[in-house]
Order: structure tokens, then sequence, then C-alpha cells
């Protein structure tokens, strides 16, 4: 189980992220750590706001159309004023903070807004891509970018870039050819292309919703259905995640959940991300490569 620090931080996180004002259902369905009961849901997201306003975060509440009230933080009104670096010292700064860590005696947590301790160290421990500069540039500076992918050319317009669990690097945005959202995991890319000029495209106002469906389902895999276990311990936080899939529920607690699969490569992250938690049930041939490739990796890491 999450504790409330973490939970706090992927709050500020989803709420900086967000184009539009999110309900708090919607909060609820793309964060874990919150209880399922509406009344005690409620007001645990209320103690979480209070106490991010209680260190300067300037959460905004708009009333929804239905009646509904969303939450947003405004970049503009939470970050720093511009600080005048130049693009060295802009992508160094962006770099570096995309994976800190500390290290010491203690476990305490470093806090908001506070001083580490004296015996505490901060480090950094990126993960990295040889195709992640290009990436970067692309994505700050606007420009479409082509490469192969899987013995395929791509066009994309890059809106995104994130670290993922396990350590992978993901580009989201338009992709040109197919006018529709897509994510491409920049290891499995063979070989960068073309990059195209500055300033080519402008994000889409609707992109956030256009993507606002999981990973699995951004990709050009022959769509499957894919039936996951999860035990008892997990099946709430499973079923949260995958709020938009069908699922079944056991009198001992654990839950199958019916996946709609069109990137294989996000959904093995995904259930790898619950360890021997999950169970990969049917149907057979993807169970059985679920398998083998989970032997493969193993092999490989010994």
């Amino acid at each position: 189980m999450i504790d409330r620090f973490e939970r706090l931080t992927n709050l500020l996180a989803l709420l900086l992220d967000t184009r539009r004002p999110l309900a708090l259902t919607e909060i609820v369905d793309r964060l874990s750590g919150y209880p399922e009961a509406k009344a005690s849901y409620r007001r645990q997201f209320e103690r979480d706001k209070d106490a991010l306003r209680a260190i300067g975060v300037p959460i905004q509440t708009v009333q929804l159309g239905d009646g509904d009230v969303g939450y947003l933080v405004d970049p503009a009104e939470y970050y720093l004023p511009d600080l005048q670096l130049t693009d060295d010292e802009s992508r160094a700064l962006q770099v570096a903070a995309v994976s800190m860590h500390r290290s010491g005696q203690t476990s305490t947590i470093w806090k908001v807004g506070g001083k580490p301790e004296a015996d505490e160290v901060v480090s950094t421990d990126i993960p990295t891509s040889e195709h992640l500069a290009p990436f970067v540039d692309a994505v700050r500076e606007r420009r479409p970018i082509a490469f192969l992918y899987r013995n395929n050319v791509r066009k994309l317009e890059p809106s995104a870039l994130a670290l993922q669990g396990g350590g992978n690097w993901y580009a989201t945005g338009r992709d040109i050819d197919r006018d529709a959202p897509r994510s491409f995991r920049l290891d499995r890319i063979d070989q960068i292309l073309d990059i195209g000029e500055s300033g080519a495209f402008e994000p889409e106002q609707d992109l956030e919703l256009r993507l606002d469906q999981p990973a699995w389902r951004l990709g050009d895999d022959p769509s499957a259905l894919v039936q996951v276990r999860f035990d008892p311990k997990y099946a709430s936080i499973a079923t949260a995640r995958a709020s938009g899939e069908r699922s079944v529920s056991y009198p001992d607690g654990a839950v199958d959940i019916e996946f709609t699969v069109t990137n294989w490569d996000a959904f093995r992250s995904f259930v790898l991300e619950f360890l021997d938690h999950a169970e990969v049930v049917s149907p057979a041939y993807l169970r059985q490569r679920f398998a083998s490739e989970l032997i493969e990796f193993l092999e490989g890491v010994r």
C-alpha cells in the first residue's frame, strides 16, 4: 500500500499535468491509495487537498457543466518564474529532475520544501536510451520525427515523454499517418530516420482526452482480449487502474479483469508491476507468450 507522501506527490503531479479540471471520480480512478467507498475517498481527498494547500499549492476548483466540481493546478501559478536558463542549462535541469533519489543512514522522506539531513546525499540514477536526446528536442521544439519501429516507418508529432515502470522511456503524440494518438517505447526503435522543422505542429487541444486511456490500448498490435487474475491483496488497486475494463470479483476477494490490448509491451509492463500477485489466465497462446518472455528476461539478467 502506498504511503501518504507518495499519494500526495501523485495527486500533485496529476493536477499539474492535466489540461482540464478533473472531477473527483476521475482523480480516484487514476490514483492508487484512495478507499473504494465514496464517502471515505471524498474525506481522504479533502484532507489531501488541504495538506497541499497548506504548503502553498494553488489548487483551483472549477464548476463543471454537469454540476460537479473539477480540480487542477495552474503550472503558471505553481512553478518558479522564468529563470532565463540557456538551452543547455534547461536540458540539464530537466534531466536531473526526472529521477532523483536519496541515499543515507535514515529512511526519512525528504519533505517538500525542506532540506535533506546532513548524512544524506541526493543522487541520480536515470535510465536512458540512445534515442532519448532527439526525442527530447522533438518534444521541446515541436518537431515531427520519423523512425523505424519494428521494421515499419512511423511518423510522430511527439507531445510528451514519460519514464514508466521498469525504466522504459515512452514517447506519446499524434501518429501522422494514422491520425491517432500512439505511444512508442524508445528502446524498441530501430533507427531515427528524419527530424522535421521546428514549430511544425501545435499540440491538439483535446490530445489529453484522446490519450485518456491506458497505454495497453495505444498501439497497433492485433486487438486481443486478455484475462488476468489479481489476488485479493491487490484486487482493488488493479480494478482502479483498469477502471475501463470489464471485471469479475470472487468471494475470496480476487478479481478477474478482461483487458482489451493493442499494445502488448505496455500491457506486459503493467502486469509485471504486480509481480506474483497477477496471473495471465487466457487466452492460452498469450498466457504462453507472457510466460516465455518472462523466462527469457529472467535468464538475460542472471
